[in-house]
């Protein structure tokens, strides 16, 4: 009895790991859910060639430039990789993909 017990728990401990994997940790639910890019996701990466687009944004969202690709003075440099966002900048809320650079309407 106890161990058909253990080996319960045990297969549901890597059913668990599976799922938060698929659907936690990679883009699954990004791709075949949504069937777009959310907002804060990258939609293209071109650091990462061709293998680097992933789909469109989903409606309602703009693509914009990762923050992280600015200096002070908002002079854009591009030597991270020049990653794009999909964001729904322009909704009242700076969310930690934008910032004054990308996003001037939210985060001022």
């Amino acid at each position: 009895m106890r161990k058909g017990w253990i080996a319960g728990l045990v297969i549901f401990g890597i059913v668990a790991l599976i799922f938060a994997y698929v659907f936690l940790i990679s883009d699954f639910p990004k791709k075949k859910i949504f069937g777009c890019v959310p907002a804060g996701e990258v939609y293209e990466n071109p650091s990462l060639g061709p293998d680097g687009n992933f789909g469109e944004c989903c409606s309602g969202l703009v693509g914009i430039s990762d923050s992280m690709n600015y200096d002070e003075n908002c002079e854009y440099s591009g030597f991270l990789g020049g990653g794009k966002f999909c964001s729904d900048c322009g909704n009242g809320v700076c969310e930690s993909w934008e910032s004054k650079c990308n996003c001037e309407a939210d985060c001022l």
